[in-house]
């Protein structure tokens, strides 16, 4: 479609066009637009000037917002938009009171008897009401000073406070504040010396002023816990001294969680904590990560674990995961991740010893950015509540056993088609599925038509298959979805205004949906916002088709009490979607 003839219809066109994309976001190709329009003669110079003056500012050039908005003034005195924009931009770059004094020249130069006389007093008021706000906070501030300084002696707080509050407060510090509380006075240091489970949880990522922990100067912080430390977070440490503050901190029998966040070189990889009897809690870092024997075997001197957090990394002659030589009848979480997507392979259950057998406490299992030749059969873990897969990838995924009672499942990032679910899930209350890659038209037929009657969180966010969208629409209209509270399908294709009318007829239970970067509009908004069978707390729409009435519907919700979050200009599209996820 060519450009009108004339150069006005030319230069309308462009300035409506431009105004399309500033409503869209597309800032540049709005300025572009802009810039073009007025190179044409017998445009409307001022409405496009105040256009494009609104899209600098957004673009964060507010210098050459300003000079559009001064060259408007020159244009046509009696016209407030040069004024107004002109006034804005200043507040917007905190020159209140220049913006103050281009109110005060409006009100001289317009007519008094014209109605934009009375919007610049608005204007002009409010911006005199917040540069008075502004000088009573300077002014505030500096009566807190003249106190601070010329006020009397302050008073020490363990002379006016009771020794439990002093007690509750101090617990609240890192380990590097409750070190520098016994510099302060020898009060305070004898305070210190009477609460020993002060000392007892270690964080040494927050040690004083050192770059590397040494054994040595780990020795005064198990002086100052009576050597008995419960929790211990080990980092800032030299790879040669690391091996040497685990024998140190093997001879405190009270060692109940360990943390290590150092990176551990090929010398120094193996982890010895066979004097760590008491030991519940074990978590690694990425940096310190180790073979998958290593693994087995650090996990054989710890009988009493119940949670486990640890990274792997390649080793030519061990790729098998889940053989550990002695049951762990007391762990309760598994989290095993995986350095540069290791390929790994999973033992079959044998007739004397299944995964049941191995964990009969195992409650939560994980699965971290690895490559496994098959899914784990977890089904005889009657235990087992939560399972992930994140970020995986398999060459061959033909099914997925898990418990009957298992309610929370995660495939966040998962590449690998899964041919059949070999399980019955009877208590499944969430699903996350976001970013996955080509799931199968089974598995998700199970899950969200077979066996979604109790599901309530629903996750399905840029979720690629093309059986999806379909699938969706049957499992919504036949009812399947009736329970769920919390649904997320941004990014997901083929969702439009036919599907929110399944939501809105099949789904009342829902209470915060996500809708982003789809095909609906700003009448599927209206159309939530006014359904009689649904409630809804929280609506998430950002990236929709863009129209001019997008803004009224959001507003239009936000005024019925629905929570709709702000996304910043300056984080990319797809963490902003994150960031107002459930």
């Amino acid at each position: 479609m060519g450009l009108p003839q004339t150069p006005a219809e030319a230069a309308e066109a462009l300035r409506k066009y431009g105004q399309q994309q500033y409503n869209r976001g597309n800032y540049d190709a709005a300025l572009a637009a802009f810039n073009e329009a007025l190179g044409l003669s017998a445009a409307d110079n001022m409405a496009i000037l105040n256009h494009r003056a609104a899209t600098l500012c957004m673009l964060g050039r507010t210098q050459k917002a300003l000079e559009d908005g001064r060259q408007m003034i020159k244009m046509d005195k009696n016209d407030y938009r040069g004024y107004l924009r002109t006034a804005c931009v200043l507040r917007l770059m905190k020159k209140h009171e220049k913006a103050l004094e281009i109110f005060r020249y409006a009100l001289r130069t317009l007519p008094k008897d014209s109605p934009y006389y009375k919007v610049c007093c608005c204007y002009f008021n409010s911006c005199r009401k917040t540069l008075n706000n502004r000088q009573k906070d300077i002014q505030q501030a500096e009566r807190g000073l003249n106190i601070a300084l010329n006020g009397p002696q302050t008073l020490d707080p363990c002379s006016i406070f009771p020794f439990e509050v002093m007690r509750l407060t101090f617990l609240h510090l890192n380990t590097r504040d409750r070190i520098t509380l016994r510099r302060v006075s020898k009060s305070w240091k004898s305070l210190c010396q009477s609460i020993p489970e002060m000392y007892r949880e270690m964080d040494l990522r927050s040690a004083p002023k050192r770059k590397k922990l040494t054994a040595k100067s780990l020795i005064p912080f198990l002086k100052l816990s009576n050597y008995s430390p419960t929790k211990v977070t080990l980092a800032k440490l030299s790879d040669v001294e690391a091996s040497k503050c685990l024998t140190y901190l093997s001879r405190c029998k009270t060692v109940q969680e360990l943390y290590l966040y150092y990176s551990a070189d090929a010398q120094c990889d193996k982890l010895d904590v066979t004097g760590f009897s008491s030991l519940r809690i074990l978590k690694t870092s990425r940096d310190f990560a180790m073979s998958a024997g290593d693994m087995r075997n650090v996990c054989g001197n710890l009988p009493q674990l119940e949670h486990l957090e640890i990274w792997l990394k390649a080793h030519p002659s061990d790729t098998t995961l889940l053989d550990f030589p002695t049951p762990m009848k007391n762990l309760r979480s598994l989290t095993i991740g995986a350095l540069n997507w290791i390929k790994f392979t999973i033992p079959e259950d044998s007739p004397e010893q299944n995964m049941g057998d191995r964990f009969p406490q195992l409650e939560q299992i994980n699965f971290i950015e690895m490559t496994l030749v098959d899914f784990p059969d977890l089904s005889k873990c009657t235990t087992l509540r939560r399972v992930g897969f994140l970020a995986c990838s398999a060459t061959n995924l033909p099914r997925l056993l898990l418990p009957n009672g298992v309610e929370h499942l995660s495939l966040s990032r998962t590449c690998g088609h899964i041919q059949h679910i070999d399980w019955q899930p009877q208590c499944l209350r969430s699903i996350v599925w976001n970013d996955a890659q080509r799931p199968g038209e089974d598995a998700l037929t199970c899950l969200l038509m077979d066996h979604s009657e109790n599901l309530v969180y629903l996750d399905l966010e840029n979720c690629r298959d093309a059986a999806l969208p379909i699938i969706l629409h049957e499992s919504i209209e036949n009812g399947h979805l009736r329970s769920v509270t919390d649904l997320n399908v941004a990014r997901v294709p083929l969702i439009n205004r036919e599907t929110i009318d399944l939501i809105i007829k099949h789904m009342p239970a829902l209470k915060r949906l996500n809708i982003s970067a789809t095909q609906t509009d700003a009448s599927s908004i209206r159309k939530l916002v006014n359904a009689k069978d649904m409630k809804l707390e929280r609506l998430v729409c950002h990236a929709l088709l863009t129209e001019r009435s997008y803004q009224d519907a959001v507003t239009l919700a936000r005024d019925h009490g629905i929570e709709i979050p702000v996304v910043k200009t300056t984080v990319p599209p797809s963490e902003s979607l994150r960031q107002c996820a459930f």
